[in-house]
């Protein structure tokens, strides 16, 4: 029931009516599971036949407000729909309908949580907006692309860095300069 409600909400943009829901689930076990859960879709003339989470749904809709609030509920932005060749997420989903304030958004919200996943979807999401004709979108989409992409290779040459360094104590240092001296 409850799922129902949120992803009702979110769907049609009652951000009252969400963040009240999302109060009432705060401290409940399920809270998590609720926003979460993907539900099917009511219109099967709609541009996007699978399971959706509330998030991807608000997102789909355009509703900035339910978004912000499921994001600030920690709605999972790592959840995605049931398609299986081209599973969509709530980044995917906003760069196909070209909201760049969603994009944005989501992207500020740290859409995986680990930096190579991020890019990977980035460039997804990338190639969803110009499937859809969203160059502005796919414009932004692809500068964050880059930026992940550099600064994957700067952590990537400054753990190296580390770990050559630390493969060496103090010890085989000195030893080592004292060996050049000989």
């Amino acid at each position: 029931q409850n799922k129902n409600c949120v992803w009702l909400a979110a769907s049609n943009g009652h951000v009252d009516a969400l963040k009240m829901l999302l109060s009432h689930l705060k401290n409940k076990p399920e809270r998590g599971e609720i926003l979460n859960a993907l539900a099917p879709r009511a219109d099967p003339a709609a541009q996007f036949q699978q399971h959706l989470t509330a998030l991807m749904r608000a997102t789909i809709s355009g509703h900035v407000g339910a978004v912000r609030a499921l994001l600030h509920a920690k709605a999972s932005l790592e959840v995605v729909s049931d398609k299986d060749e081209n599973p969509l997420t709530p980044l995917s989903l906003a760069a196909a309908t070209g909201n760049k304030q969603l994009v944005e958004l989501l992207l500020e919200h740290g859409s995986f949580k680990h930096a190579g996943k991020q890019r990977e979807e980035v460039e997804k999401a990338m190639k969803r907006a110009e499937e859809h004709k969203q160059e502005e979108v796919a414009h932004l989409l692809s500068r964050r692309s880059t930026k992940a992409a550099l600064s994957k290779q700067v952590s990537d040459k400054r753990s190296s860095i580390i770990k050559r360094a630390s493969s060496f104590s103090s010890d085989n240092f000195f030893d080592h300069r004292n060996m050049e001296e000989v």
